[in-house]
């Protein structure tokens, strides 16, 4: 079942309400659900795997365990820097510039404009997604992301 923004501008009680309907069906029909949503904490809630995406193309997929405990990919890393509740001693990180056009996005790794870590090879070449270990991927040309 694809649920696209499936709780999105509903208030707690309604969403709490949806929640436990779609988990209930899940378990007693044995359904897949594809779970499209911009809410970080029902994601993490509702998911055993993720995909993150960027400008249309996935930058980083595991299990929802690992992606939330240890994020890869610098935009992932950003995105879950933002979401609200974020555990005390990590530091936000504010990403610099405007998202590119999705009609015309930048040559290379899509998200090399706003990456604090970007070089010349971010700029040329589209990274592709490697295996990370634990099942866990990311399209970063970094080796090793500083956290």
């Amino acid at each position: 079942m694809i649920c696209d923004e499936a709780v999105s501008a509903l208030d707690v009680s309604v969403k709490a309400q949806i929640v436990n309907l779609l988990q209930d069906l899940q378990a007693e029909l044995g359904l897949a659900l594809l779970f499209i949503s911009h809410d970080l904490g029902i994601v993490e809630h509702m998911t055993h795997r993720v995909a993150v995406m960027y400008l249309g193309r996935i930058v980083e997929q595991g299990t929802a365990c690992n992606l939330f405990a240890a994020p890869r990919h610098p935009y992932t890393q950003a995105l879950l820097s933002a979401a609200p509740g974020q555990a005390k001693g990590h530091r936000r990180i504010v990403l610099k510039g405007d998202v590119p056009s999705p009609v015309n996005p930048p040559a290379g790794c899509h998200f090399h404009t706003r990456c604090r870590h970007a070089f010349d090879r971010c700029r040329s070449e589209a990274p592709v997604l490697e295996d990370k270990g634990g099942g866990h991927q990311a399209a970063c040309h970094l080796q090793n992301l500083p956290d």
